[in-house]
């Protein structure tokens, strides 16, 4: 008896770490193939990966239109160019799911087009300038680029989502926790989440 208590235990330490690393494995995936679709502008694919009940604060059409409005917006060329976890926390089982927050981040690469064909080389460097701020305001100082020879912003943005399963383990949704989307978040996320997110 005493010999297959220890090795039932044996062999539950010795899995613990593998089913922590699944987990882990599962996120980073299915996350990377969310950042793919969003790269590749697969809204719908995009959307498969949102946690559903995202779309009750705001319905799956209405958000497919304002993502194809903002990568197709005439007045600015926008593309992400990559992206990179950095780090998955442990899951927690909260009511009939379990959530885990990630950090990422993604590199985006911004030029404003010129809107007035009479504007004036003053003009240009006051808009470039007043551009600037408005982007190191949003992103931080250290994280706004400007590439003078092709006119882009480079810019680094560092994010968290929620990662969300049925299980624990597999078919995670995510959802961007924008911190200024924290109250209106609330009615679909627990309010652990949120305090994590607004202390962290």
């Amino acid at each position: 008896m005493t010999k297959h208590l220890f090795l039932f235990l044996i062999l539950t330490f010795t899995s613990l770490p593998l089913l922590a690393q699944d987990y882990q494995v599962e996120i980073r995936e299915d996350f990377s193939a969310y950042m793919d679709h969003v790269i590749a502008q697969d809204y719908d694919k995009v959307l498969n990966a949102t946690y559903e009940r995202f779309f009750e604060l705001l319905p799956r059409d209405k958000m497919k239109q304002m993502m194809a409005a903002t990568f197709n917006n005439p007045d600015v060329e926008y593309e992400i160019t990559g992206s990179e976890v950095h780090e998955i926390g442990t899951p927690r089982h909260i009511g009939d799911e379990f959530f885990s927050i990630l950090t990422y981040t993604s590199v985006i690469r911004m030029k404003f087009l010129a809107g007035n064909a009479n504007e004036t080389q003053e003009e240009f460097e006051q808009r470039m300038k007043m551009t600037r701020l408005s982007l190191e305001e949003v992103f931080g100082s250290d994280n706004v680029y400007y590439e003078a020879e092709t006119g882009y912003y480079r810019l680094t943005s560092l994010k968290k989502v929620c990662a969300v399963s049925p299980n624990g383990q597999t078919d995670w949704k995510f959802i961007v926790l924008e911190k200024e989307m924290l109250e209106t978040l609330r009615r679909i996320l627990p309010d652990q989440i949120i305090t994590e997110v607004r202390e962290g």
